[in-house]
């Protein structure tokens, strides 16, 4: 504004795109290629990710995906390695759990030897699994304790995962 309270006409855009002198406002560029490349591998890597989600990895009733499924959690657990662990867990198919509050909540026993024996159960989509388990919990000072558990499945889509009471 000036000061007279007006808009100065060179400052208006129609001033601007009809004015000789002053350059003109340039219309709305067509996307560069490059840009339509991106939005077409977008658009591909989304119906590939949709066509992904339409065909779920189907198991069989076989029990031998299970105890798969299960040996290999149990093998991260015994490792510590809670990353991989977390993968097989059912809570992380749950949006309202996240990887850093799963980490805050497990740990602190040390496994010397665990073994996945056997499906006790099977139902539809639960499962029972017979684990035993050497292990130490060093904070309450237990040493060289055995156990053997049911520890609990179920199937999410196709996939075992492991259940958290």
């Amino acid at each position: 504004m000036n000061h007279f309270g007006f808009v100065p006409l060179h400052n208006c855009i129609m001033f601007r795109i009809t004015h000789p002198i002053l350059p003109r406002a340039r219309a709305a560029a067509a996307p560069v290629p490059s840009r339509r490349i991106f939005i077409g591998l977008a658009a591909a890597a989304a119906a590939v990710g949709l066509l992904g989600c339409a065909t779920p990895a189907v198991e069989s009733n076989d029990p031998t995906a299970l105890l798969e499924r299960a040996r290999a959690y149990w093998n991260a657990i015994r490792t510590n390695d809670l990353v991989t662990a977390w993968q097989y867990e059912a809570i992380s198919r749950d949006p309202n759990w996240s990887l850093p509050n799963y980490l805050k909540r497990v740990g602190g026993i040390q496994y010397h030897e665990v073994q996945v024996r056997s499906v006790k159960a099977q139902q539809q989509d639960r499962a029972e699994v017979e684990v035993y388990q050497r292990f130490s919990v060093p904070l309450a000072r237990l040493r060289d304790q055995e156990a053997t558990i049911v520890d609990r499945w179920v199937r999410i889509e196709g996939r075992w995962y492991h259940a958290r009471d």
